[in-house]
């Protein structure tokens, strides 16, 4: 592997980790909401947006503190669909390798979540196999990945 391919190599690896990355956050982002809408769905029924007396220095803050789950439960909704968004775009880039052994190995590890040893066993090749094939795969894919991923070139002197 020259240069060139060793760099495309590395800039590509570091956008399909994170790629892998976003299945997990997703994953726990959709535990968290299920556990804000849990707690929120105890105390429904109570409108918890309006002003309510307060019972002095040592007030309940019930009121409070539903307001801020549910501000919490938005945010990791949206960042539940901002990842799944980011996931799906990946997806989509990857199909578009010309390689079809190439795309079913980088599918099945970054975005389905699968070990290699998995994939090899899966896509019927040996650990060695799969390496080789991954190497060429990710350095392929430097091609489809999105331009912010990239880091810019230095100007040759």
């Amino acid at each position: 592997m020259d240069e060139w391919q060793q760099y495309q190599y590395e800039q590509a690896k570091r956008w399909l980790e994170h790629i892998a990355k976003l299945k997990h956050a997703v994953s726990a982002s959709r535990n968290m909401m299920d556990l804000f809408e849990n707690l929120l769905d105890s105390a429904k029924g109570i409108d918890y947006t309006v002003e309510h007396v307060s019972g002095g220095q040592y007030s309940d803050r019930i009121a409070e503190t539903i307001i801020k789950l549910d501000e919490a439960r938005s945010s990791w909704a949206a960042n539940v669909v901002a990842y799944a968004d980011e996931a799906t775009d990946a997806a989509m880039r990857i199909k578009q390798l010309e390689d079809a052994t190439e795309m079913q190995a980088l599918l099945l590890h970054y975005v389905d979540g699968i070990t290699w040893e998995r994939v090899c066993v899966q896509m019927d090749y040996s650990w060695d196999g799969i390496m080789s094939l991954r190497k060429r795969a990710v350095t392929h894919a430097y091609d489809i990945m999105p331009l912010e991923w990239r880091d810019p070139l230095e100007p040759a002197i």
